[in-house]
């Protein structure tokens, strides 16, 4: 379920690959639970993400991609980016969410190598920018974001709780 080509495994043995088709990955309960356990590390409360059903409405949606990394003999995922486009006015936007790597393999570059190739993927459907939010005491993740290109702006951030 992954695009061969955009698969590259580094000298510490991680492999970064573009998920293309969901049905088969939700197929998969073992990659379902790999993604389930990376999930439960966002800092969201009451997560129900255990149905298959909420994986085909997430992962089958035809403009969102999820990059993950795996690591070792058994191709565990240990890391995750997800990216979804939205058509406006002013152009193709994508919008970075869920950024998630496993706490035991934080600081060996899966981040960067991630959001590479989210980048990559924009530049490839045309978009013409991409945005994210992260709050401002993440420093580690601020400092990864700048140092593949983002741009910290000057701007209020909004959300509505609707359920």
């Amino acid at each position: 379920y992954f695009r061969k080509e955009i698969m590259n495994k580094d000298k510490e043995g991680y492999v970064v690959g573009r998920c293309l088709c969901a049905k088969r990955l939700v197929a998969n309960a073992k990659r379902v639970a790999e993604i389930q356990e990376l999930a439960s590390q966002l800092a969201l409360k009451d997560l129900k993400i255990s149905e298959n059903l909420f994986w085909m409405k997430v992962l089958g949606q035809p403009n969102f991609f999820v990059v993950t990394c795996h690591y070792g003999s058994t191709g565990k995922i240990v890391a995750m980016a997800c990216i979804g486009f939205l058509q406006t006015f002013t152009g193709l936007i994508g919008y970075i969410e869920d950024v998630i790597v496993r706490e035991d393999h934080r600081g060996k570059g899966m981040g960067e190598r991630m959001m590479r190739e989210l980048i990559c993927l924009a530049r490839e459907k045309g978009t013409a920018y991409i945005k994210l939010t992260i709050h401002p005491t993440n420093v580690a993740a601020n400092k990864l974001y700048e140092k593949v290109g983002f741009q910290r702006l000057d701007t209020s951030a909004y959300w509505l709780n609707l359920q």
